[in-house]
C-alpha cells in the first residue's frame, strides 16, 4: 500500500509512521520517495507493547539511510519497546515527547513542539525533477513586504 501512496505523493515535509515503526511498514521505497524533514512514530512502552518491540530497529535503521538525508529529527509519542533499547545514533534522532506533539504551519516554516524548520515547499517528483532541500531553523525575521510588488 505504501509503495502507490508514495509514488502520488512525493516529497512531504512531515510524515506519521505507519504500524507503530514495525518493520513490515515505512519501507525503503516509501521513506526515500517521501523523503520528510521530519516523522512521527506513535508507540507505547509497557504490556502489550513489549510483545512487538515498536518502534523496531529495521525501521529506525531505514531512517537512517534516507537517501538524500534531510531527515532533521523523529518524534515518538513514548520511548517505545525497541529490542535492546534505542542505540545513540537513534537518540540523536528520536525525540521521546511523552505529552501532545503540535504541528504548526504558516506555508514558508512549520514548527514541531516549538523547534522549527523550514518548509522547502517541494511539488510532486511528476511536476519536478529537482531535489529540495531542507535545514532547521533555529529563528527566522519575517522581512516586511515591498511596497512596490
Amino acid at each position: 500500500m505504501e509503495t502507490p501512496v508514495a509514488d502520488k505523493v512525493g516529497h512531504v515535509d512531515s510524515a506519521r509512521l505507519s504500524h507503530h515503526g514495525s518493520s513490515t511498514s515505512s519501507n525503503k521505497y516509501f521513506l526515500e520517495t517521501l523523503r520528510p524533514t521530519v516523522a512521527f512514530i506513535s508507540a507505547g512502552d509497557g504490556y502489550p507493547n513489549s510483545r512487538y518491540g515498536h518502534p523496531t530497529r529495521a525501521v529506525l535503521n531505514r531512517l537512517h539511510n534516507i537517501k538524500p538525508l534531510g531527515l532533521k529529527a523523529v518524534y515518538a509519542t513514548n520511548k517505545g519497546e525497541t529490542p535492546k533499547g534505542l542505540r545513540e545514533k537513534d537518540l540523536a534522532l528520536v525525540s521521546v515527547v511523552e505529552r501532545n506533539i503540535v504541528l504548526r504551519s504558516d506555508g514558508k516554516y512549520f514548527s514541531v513542539n516549538g523547534e522549527q524548520y523550514l518548509s522547502d515547499g517541494a511539488v510532486s517528483p511528476a511536476v519536478s525533477a529537482s531535489t529540495p532541500t531542507s535545514e532547521t531553523c533555529t529563528s527566522h525575521k519575517r522581512k516586511p513586504d515591498d511596497a512596490g510588488s
